[in-house]
């Protein structure tokens, strides 16, 4: 990375820029802070993105604790896809081992929320330390720290609850570990970046190649590129000493990763990000205004990632004001263009997406990439804005420096001020927060957990696709799962074995309520009559004579069309009765009958 170019911006003296650093942090947290007021007074009441995978890591994050704490297998779980349970892998030990320590004075549930707000905090900070040694001036490296702290892709996966793929303040302490080794080759420099390479790998494996790999391979093809050779051999030695250093600590900590490689199912859909979204105002802004402008009118909500390449009317126009002011003509500026562009155009995935929802049918160059062993398991390219992102903050600084060099003092505090809240705005994290699930147990639940009995629970509704992909709501059941702590019947990890869904595969009963679909046949098939006889008569002592005791069904989380949702309401109360409570958050309960032998059911198949 190239040094700061020549500034009229004064040198900021050590004990200010401490000073500088402390305001800058405790702003980054306060903001952090605020957007999340309505968690932030109940904060073991509520999870942020809770429904969705907020509540995956927070069941995550306990079950680590909880291991640890009763001398459990780490690495594998009964409580999940009952009755074989399922193999467990860290995500990003960066938030793991802190959250693990903080249950020790907390809930699961605040360690969730205070580590989601944290990671704003901590990626504002860090990239404000970047920008600030780029370019003095700290007035710009708040507006470009902002906008990469509260950028499009955060707020999308921190809506979504994509806690890991958060972990964004890595990737400027790289570039600026790098940049100082290159600068000043020493040991000392050395021992930083490789640390900083271990800690980026840290920070989950889809941020250490979203970044860490894309970043480096476009790094070498500018550098081979422009024919600068700018780097010396001991740089390169240092950089190919910090990978493999890297690569040692990442095979021991993801080795429960790689011991299953191959054999990994669920989540397999592809997200690049679509073209529209460079573009398109975010989807969840409250203002109608901003909606208007819109015309993927609600199905970005559905494909999320792909909505990520929004970079804001002020990025917009600083990077237009950069190109017509030849900003370009700064070395550094060129090598962040080319970031930013490259990235760009590698997020937007193997094949030309326009939309969400229209496809063009235009390969891109990530289609090569998508082919390469290892490296086509990163299913979502859309993450490599991660890079463009970061690319765009740099810019953004660079020109925002330009733009002060003569204003006075109060001028550029005006501007900055003036900035942040356009881009606050404009992306309005404070939404995510509002998406926050309670953690407070209603009445079915604490029916549940005062059954002492040993037993698993089957909660709806909840389906999964041939190739393993579950709904989301089974993350939000696992969140619930926290309190009572009997076993569930299937689950939402990141992933799962194929032998996991075996039960459920082959299971009867199981079978049919998770995959509803099938009661529209059982009654209107005339060859299904006796299978659909056994299943309302002798359905529910099946399921106790496989351990279920309970069924949870959650009315208020729609997860089919209507028509499916009342076969699987009707059907329920075919093969359970009435339940034996409805809590006021919409559970109901039901009772399996007690398990003792039931008539054979008829061999006809679905």
């Amino acid at each position: 990375m190239a040094a700061p170019a020549e500034s009229e911006t004064p040198v900021v003296p050590p004990r200010k820029s401490r000073l500088i650093l402390i305001l800058t942090g405790a702003f980054f947290a306060a903001v952090a802070a605020g957007t999340h007021g309505s968690i932030l007074f109940h904060i073991s009441e509520r999870v942020a993105a809770g429904f969705f995978t907020g509540g995956a890591y927070c069941w995550l994050f306990w079950w680590w604790f909880h291991a640890l704490s009763h001398g459990l297998p780490l690495f594998h779980t009964p409580l999940l896809f009952y009755p074989t349970g399922v193999p467990l892998f860290l995500h990003a030990p960066v938030d793991e081992i802190p959250a693990v320590l903080m249950q020790f004075v907390m809930s699961p549930y605040a360690a969730t929320n205070l580590i989601m707000m944290g990671t704003y905090a901590a990626t504002g900070l860090a990239a404000f330390v970047l920008l600030e040694n780029m370019t003095r001036n700290p007035w710009a490296a708040l507006c470009g720290a902002f906008t990469f702290a509260f950028s499009d892709y955060m707020v999308v996966e921190h809506l979504h609850g994509h806690l890991v793929e958060t972990n964004l303040f890595m990737p400027p302490l790289v570039v600026l570990a790098f940049w100082k080794l290159s600068e000043a080759f020493s040991r000392k420099n050395a021992i930083i970046f490789g640390a900083a390479c271990v800690g980026l790998l840290l920070c989950g494996p889809y941020t250490f190649y979203s970044f860490g790999l894309i970043a480096a391979f476009l790094a070498v093809v500018y550098e081979v590129g422009t024919g600068r050779k700018a780097l010396g051999s001991r740089i390169w030695k240092a950089a190919a000493a910090a990978l493999a250093a890297t690569a040692a600590v990442g095979a021991v900590v993801y080795w429960p990763i790689l011991r299953y490689r191959g054999q990994w199912v669920g989540a397999s859909s592809v997200f690049p990000v679509a073209l529209s979204s460079f573009v398109e105002p975010p989807f969840w802004n409250p203002s109608r205004l901003v909606r208007a402008l819109r015309w993927t009118k609600g199905e970005n909500i559905l494909f999320p990632e792909m909505t990520m390449g929004y970079l804001g009317v002020g990025n917009l126009l600083l990077l237009a004001y950069g190109l017509f002011g030849r900003l370009w003509e700064d070395r550094r500026y060129r090598f962040w263009l080319w970031m930013f562009a490259s990235s760009a155009v590698l997020a937007l995935g193997p094949w030309l997406l326009l939309t969400p929802l229209h496809s063009l049918s235009v390969p891109l160059p990530y289609w090569i990439i998508g082919k390469l062993p290892i490296l086509s398991e990163f299913r979502v390219p859309a993450r490599i804005m991660i890079t463009t992102t970061l690319a765009v903050a740099v810019l953004s600084t660079l020109s925002i420096d330009r733009l002060m060099r003569r204003w006075p003092a109060p001028f550029r505090a005006f501007f900055a001020i003036a900035f942040v809240a356009i881009t606050f705005l404009e992306f309005s994290p404070w939404i995510a927060a509002q998406r926050a699930a309670p953690a407070v147990p209603g009445a079915a639940y604490e029916k549940v957990k005062a059954d002492h009995d040993t037993f698993a629970v089957l909660e709806l509704p909840l389906s999964y696709t041939e190739k393993g992909d579950m709904f989301a709501f089974a993350q939000y059941y696992m969140m619930m799962q926290i309190y009572h702590q009997h076993p569930m019947v299937l689950g939402f990890p990141s992933r799962e074995l194929s032998s996991c869904l075996s039960f459920s595969d082959h299971a009867d009963v199981v079978f049919e309520f998770t995959h509803p679909w099938i009661f529209r046949r059982l009654e209107s098939d005339t060859a299904l009559q006796a299978r659909a006889h056994w299943l309302a008569s002798e359905g529910s002592q099946t399921l106790g004579k496989l351990g279920i005791k309970y069924v949870i069904y959650h009315s208020r989380l729609p997860a089919y069309d209507p028509g499916t949702q009342r076969f699987l309401e009707r059907w329920l109360q075919k093969v359970f009765g009435e339940p034996i409570l409805r809590d006021e958050s919409g559970c109901e309960l039901f009772k399996v009958r007690e398990r003792h032998s039931s008539p054979a059911r008829p061999e006809t198949a679905l």
